[in-house]
């Protein structure tokens, strides 16, 4: 593509898809035109709920690999083990944080542009 302010862009280079059934024709980048990531908030939320589970079912397994290594007293093998999984106790906890605060962006986002529908009605 050429983007070059010198040259008028041809027209089949300003038409871009906005959803499956909408083509539009800009002479920019759409991601300037129109805010946002292109993916529906309530889509983005699944996808977050999913992956928030997803997360936590693996952080109970990391706690019963814990209770285990505890069970299984073995010196030198049990206090390394046991530093490798609170290392991976220590990141899910942080990426399920992470992922909560994507997922309640995310509502807000969907409560908001309900409201604006709600008040464009």
């Amino acid at each position: 593509m050429s983007m070059d302010k010198d040259k008028p862009m041809l027209q089949h280079e300003t038409i871009r898809r906005l959803q499956k059934d909408y083509l539009v024709r800009i002479g920019e980048p759409l991601d300037k035109v129109i805010p946002g990531t292109g993916v529906k908030p309530a889509s983005q939320i699944k996808r977050l709920e999913a992956q928030i589970k997803q997360a936590m079912d693996e952080l109970g397994k990391v706690t019963e690999e814990e209770m285990l290594v505890q069970a299984d007293s073995s010196g030198d093998s049990r206090g390394k083990a046991m530093a490798d999984l609170e290392k991976r106790r220590g990141e899910l906890t942080d990426r399920i944080s992470s992922l909560e605060k994507q997922l309640l962006e995310a509502e807000l986002l969907e409560l908001g542009e309900a409201n604006m529908t709600a008040l464009m009605a």
